[in-house]
């Protein structure tokens, strides 16, 4: 899963995504990518983002949960632990147009 190369439509990458923390990489870079692709994102706010933990069951590990969305969670049958630990996820994003990259890291 990481790297991560994201593309434009024509197939160019515009970003790269990359993690340390063994099996906490794949979701800390989903969380990342969700962020940044689908939420539109800049790459700053997209890393600075709360983020999940799970290994598949039905514990899951939260950065920071309101509490509608803890309780929507414990309601659908999930254990939530509230807390730190992820992933650290670092990104670079690359402007050719403007001749610049930008790097974060969290």
């Amino acid at each position: 899963m990481t790297p991560t190369l994201v593309t434009d439509r024509d197939g160019k990458a515009v970003a790269a995504f990359g993690g340390q923390g063994g099996r906490m990489i794949p979701n800390g870079t989903f969380d990342a990518l969700l962020h940044y692709v689908a939420d539109g994102r800049g790459l700053v706010e997209a890393l600075e983002a709360p983020r999940l933990h799970t290994i598949g069951d039905k514990q899951l590990r939260l950065e920071a949960p309101t509490a509608e969305e803890k309780a929507r969670l414990e309601a659908a049958g999930y254990a939530v632990a509230e807390g730190g630990g992820f992933a650290r996820i670092s990104a670079v994003e690359f402007d050719a147009a403007a001749a610049r990259c930008l790097g974060a890291s969290r």
